[in-house]
């Protein structure tokens, strides 16, 4: 792969290139595509190129850039706050209003809650003079506009905003155009019509500004995606599905919401990739010329024998204000003649709708926040046979330039060492760790690393904590850089072993792919090897799992968990694979203490007291529990359920005298509540329980 470097002469874009590259490392196509062996190591290096880049350049639009990335949090960026303010102030320097409104909105704590505007009126007064000497200039009232709208005075911002629609500023016309769409500013009605117009016009005088004009990015792919959605919803103008996801999906080139309202919404569905295919060259910018997007749309749709409309389809003019339709087509009479347009054909065109997909059908939000919104994700995600173990909750990469220090990392371990017992377990997630974040401080130094292979085995009966130890890990792991997201992906034999020949290395394939960037979670994995027949499809799934651990050990690790004896069999189905696993961590039963400290956690969780007697007793009998091996096969599990049993007697204690319970009987816990099992019973304390209590 040839390397992207900063180029100065082209600051603006450059920076956006590379940030895209950035962003897409993550993405194991690309990583194939551009032949990246160590995306860790692309990281860190491209992230040293876009921080030259802002260090070394005068460009404007580039500073504001970097600085908003920081402010903004962006994935990767280190967010040093400082590193934005130094990026802002040049850009000041340089004579730019967006800069000075940027810094109005950090010190007014919109940025960074830890920056307040009461600790900070000396720099806001200074950045709000500066813009106020420029009040003249267009851009200026617009962000004099924006900062006082931002901080609630809307009194002091409409002078300066009906300036700046006044001298069509696109930025000013797109936010007055949301306003009307969502009837959020006080004096501006709710009406879609005016929002459509004033969306049009802002898209209009961007193509005569030009993009390097602008002061916000990509505005012009904001603007279709309002338009978009306005068409698919029908608000302040006809609805027509093909022309709203079409809007859409030119938009998501290079807008955001744009891109989740694809993905979430339109993705998938069989003529998705048709109608990619007629945006991808569509010149927009010509729709915005007097006539109806519509009516240019139809000859895209005239192209294609699959987009054929009828003859008598009728559309809506977007200059129209009284909303009436308008057809290119002569009106026919109900004898079939020609005649005037009095009687006229009011159904909604969408040719989508000959799909029949229910699925296809987009959401009209009611809400007036927006028409998409990222916490809705989850809910519009299809979970189909196709797609089974994808993620929901995969998280964005983090990166680390150096190793963490001691208490960062000591922070992080936090969650692995509050679990109960475990030491062994935590010492060899620490020197994994160990090996991880030297492995890092080699990079810096520019040495060649070290291999690391953290693939382990969990061998351990029930309840001793394997499943959540692995979260853990990928926790940690993402943490520090390791995994790109961290997730865990736990399946167990039902979800790999298939019907048919092949069917398993397909399954098995899929969900090791699902756990690219985290962690594949083998439950009971001795599952897949215990059959004597060699034509068990079990050993397909080991085949194929053997070979994935070692074509992508870099940014995924395997964990087989189960019983420690018959893991030692899981380990010989394959010759290869005892050598994959380089960690093997047991999981030992839980003692009389561990499980009182577990049982503890279970009622300072609820807020339950143990009386002091209840708690002697309570521990000597899960110590006895132990030394019987009452608990050596469910172990925090057991606990759990001895806990909810002694919930239970709790509760019918207290249900005779129900009127006259106070909060500190629900919250205390006395010894004829502790819960035994006839098995654990001996002559010390068969008085405790009798089975009808049960």
């Amino acid at each position: 792969m040839k390397s992207i470097r900063a180029d100065l002469k082209q600051p603006f874009k450059s920076l956006e290139e590379l940030y895209t590259h950035l962003c897409r490392l993550s993405e194991v196509g690309y990583l194939r595509e551009q032949k990246i062996e160590n995306y860790i190591s692309e990281k860190v290096r491209v992230v040293g190129e876009i921080r030259r880049l802002a260090e070394e350049t005068e460009d404007r639009k580039a500073l504001n850039y970097y600085a908003s990335l920081i402010l903004n949090k962006a994935t990767y960026i280190p967010h040093d706050v400082s590193e934005a303010i130094e990026c802002l102030l040049r850009s000041c320097k340089l004579g730019d209003v967006k800069a000075h409104y940027m810094l109005l909105r950090l010190y007014s704590g919109q940025y960074d809650g830890e920056y307040r505007a009461e600790d900070h009126q000396e720099e806001i007064e200074r950045h709000l003079s500066a813009l106020k000497m420029l009040e003249d200039h267009h851009y200026a009232q617009y962000f004099l506009a924006k900062h006082y709208f931002e901080s609630g005075d809307v009194q002091s911002a409409m002078p300066y905003f009906e300036l700046a629609v006044a001298a069509h500023v696109p930025e000013a016309l797109c936010f007055k155009a949301k306003a009307c769409m969502r009837g959020n500013i006080e004096g501006l009605a709710k009406d879609g019509k005016t929002a459509f117009s004033l969306f049009k016009k802002a898209y209009e005088r961007c193509i005569v500004l030009g993009d390097s004009a602008l002061m916000e990015e990509h505005l012009k792919h904001h603007i279709l995606y309002h338009l978009g959605c306005m068409y698919v919803n029908g608000f302040g103008v006809l609805a027509n599905g093909y022309t709203g996801r079409c809007l859409i999906v030119k938009a998501s080139e290079k807008n955001e919401e744009a891109q989740k309202y694809c993905e979430s919404q339109l993705a998938g569905s069989e003529w998705f990739d048709d109608l990619c295919r007629d945006v991808q060259n569509l010149d927009v910018d010509s729709f915005f010329d007097g006539t109806s997007a519509s009516l240019d749309f139809k000859k895209i749709i005239n192209d294609d024998d699959q987009w054929r409309i009828a003859g008598n389809a009728r559309f809506y003019s977007a200059d129209d204000d009284d909303g009436e339709e308008h057809t290119d087509e002569a009106s026919y009479d109900e004898n079939g003649e020609a005649g005037d347009n009095s009687r006229r054909n009011t159904e909604i065109f969408d040719p989508m709708a000959q799909f029949g997909d229910a699925d296809i059908e987009i959401k009209v939000f009611e809400r007036g926040e927006d028409y998409f919104d990222e916490s809705e994700l989850n809910a519009f995600t299809r979970d189909n046979d196709d797609n089974r173990f994808t993620l929901k909750n995969k998280r964005a990469p983090k990166i680390r330039l150096e190793p963490l220090g001691k208490k960062a990392l000591d922070k992080v371990f936090e969650p692995l060492d509050q679990m109960i017992g475990l030491n062994e377990i935590k010492k060899e997630v620490r020197s994994i760790v160990n090996l991880v974040q030297l492995n890092a401080l080699r990079e810096t130094q520019k040495l060649p690393s070290i291999p690391v292979s953290a693939h382990m085995v969990f061998a351990g009966p029930p309840g001793t904590g394997k499943t959540t130890v692995a979260r853990l890990v990928g926790d940690i792991l993402w943490e520090i850089g390791y995994l790109s997201s961290g997730h865990v992906v736990e399946v167990a034999r039902q979800d790999l072993v298939g019907e048919y020949i092949g069917h398993t290395a397909k399954e098995t394939a899929r969900a090791l792919s699902a756990a690219r960037g985290g962690i594949f979670f083998l439950d009971e994995a001795y599952s897949l090897s215990m059959s004597d027949s060699s034509r068990d499809f079990g050993y397909e799934a080991v085949d194929t799992i053997n070979k994935y651990m070692e074509d992508h050990r870099d940014d995924m690790i395997v964990i087989a968990a189960g019983y420690k004896d018959e893991m030692a069999g899981f380990l010989t189905a394959n010759p290869g694979l005892n050598s994959r696993f380089k960690h093997h961590l047991d999981f030992e039963p839980m003692d009389g203490e561990q499980l009182f400290a577990v049982y503890s956690e279970m009622c300072k969780q609820y807020k339950l007291e143990l009386a002091e007697d209840a708690g002697e007793l309570l521990l000597k009998i899960l110590k006895k529990a132990h030394r019987q091996g009452e608990f050596h096969k469910s172990n925090a599990r057991g606990a759990r359920d001895m806990f909810e049993r002694m919930l239970v007697k709790q509760a019918q204690r207290l249900a005779d005298d129900m009127e006259n319970i106070e909060s500190v009987d629900l919250q205390t816990i006395l010894k004829q509540d502790i819960y035994v099992s006839d098995t654990m019973r001996d002559g010390n304390i068969t008085y405790l329980s009798s089975k009808k209590d049960d």
